[in-house]
């Protein structure tokens, strides 16, 4: 069975070899790799040539610089395998990845996606990192908690027929990986750490200078909070409520606070919350929050916009609870 890896790029010249060869050398080789230039202005092009010249299953796109969204759904148009893996172009992963993540998926017809642990990867160190919290005995609600994004995971491409992400937004996973999880039949955790998330400064979502896309976070967090209307995604409504605590209460609020206009992009939070009517302490998630994390949000709600400076002050100095936000 064969599986399509999906690699969008942009100006990835610095780790693009890397990631290419740490695919190219898998254990299991029925496999396409399916490169989208999205737009790169650096040598990435010269790069994915390169490795086209000796490397029959890979196949190249180049559009104009649009988006990751917009790439990797170019990607899911011309994919041909029966399972589909996301790997971004700064990182790479375990030369036994695929080996490791497909085996679950061809002996049960039932399981949807299979998923593991990962490392971050700094500056040449590396932590593990793992996926899901033992806590919550419900795998998917695990995982539908667990970081937002389509990597780390293997997808029977059956189950992504319709599938889209969310296009000229940035946070698009957040946006709509939550919503595909919560209607998987089953899916399967592989306790291992086989992906290498590298984490630097240029991440257009970490950086911390404002750009008017950062305000995205806005609509990918309306986009999120729709699917709850199908009954099926409804099931987990406390789980993306309390996504939307974390992603877009807590954390998006702490970078509105450090934005021009602060105040008026916070009261945005504030706005959001009722109008749709968000129960924020009724959350049983929430409730499980530290005292610090908790206090945080109601500063952050409050467009407490100094609370948030003092936030970050004591952040810095390891003072208060706050460190490890």
């Amino acid at each position: 069975m064969k599986v399509s890896i999906i690699i969008p790029i942009y100006n990835s010249e610095k780790y693009l070899k890397q990631c290419l060869e740490s695919i190219i050398n898998q254990t299991y080789k029925n496999i396409e790799i399916i490169c989208i230039n999205d737009g790169s202005t650096d040598n990435s092009e010269k790069i994915i040539k390169d490795y086209l010249k000796t490397n029959k299953n890979i196949t190249y796109l180049k559009q104009p610089n649009a988006g990751q969204s917009i790439a990797r759904n170019k990607g899911l148009e011309k994919a041909t395998g029966d399972f589909i893996l996301f790997v971004d172009s700064d990182d790479f992963i375990e030369k036994n990845m695929v080996e490791k993540l497909i085996d679950p998926l061809t002996k049960s017809s039932e399981i949807d996606l299979t998923f593991c642990d990962y490392y971050l990867y700094t500056d040449g160190k590396t932590e593990k990192c793992f996926t899901i919290n033992e806590k919550e005995k419900d795998l998917k609600k695990q995982l539908i908690l667990s970081a937002p994004s389509p990597c780390l995971k293997l997808f029977r491409k059956s189950f992504l027929k319709g599938f889209k992400f969310p296009e000229n937004i940035i946070y698009e996973d957040y946006a709509i990986i939550p919503a595909l999880i919560a209607k998987a039949k089953n899916v399967e955790y592989i306790q291992e750490h086989l992906y290498y998330y590298r984490q630097h400064s240029a991440s257009t979502t970490r950086n911390a200078k404002f750009t008017e896309n950062k305000m995205d976070i806005i609509k990918a967090s309306e986009i999120l909070l729709n699917s709850i209307k199908d009954k099926e995604i409804n099931k987990y409504k406390e789980e993306i409520e309390y996504l939307i605590i974390i992603h877009f209460i807590l954390m998006g609020g702490l970078r509105f606070s450090r934005y021009p206009k602060a105040r008026k992009k916070m009261q945005e939070i504030s706005k959001f919350v009722q109008n749709n009517s968000i129960k924020i302490e009724n959350n049983k998630y929430y409730q499980n929050l530290s005292k610090e994390k908790k206090k945080l949000i109601k500063i952050i709600l409050n467009g407490d916009v100094l609370g948030c400076y003092i936030f970050f002050i004591k952040r810095k100095l390891n003072i208060g609870g706050y460190s490890e936000i």
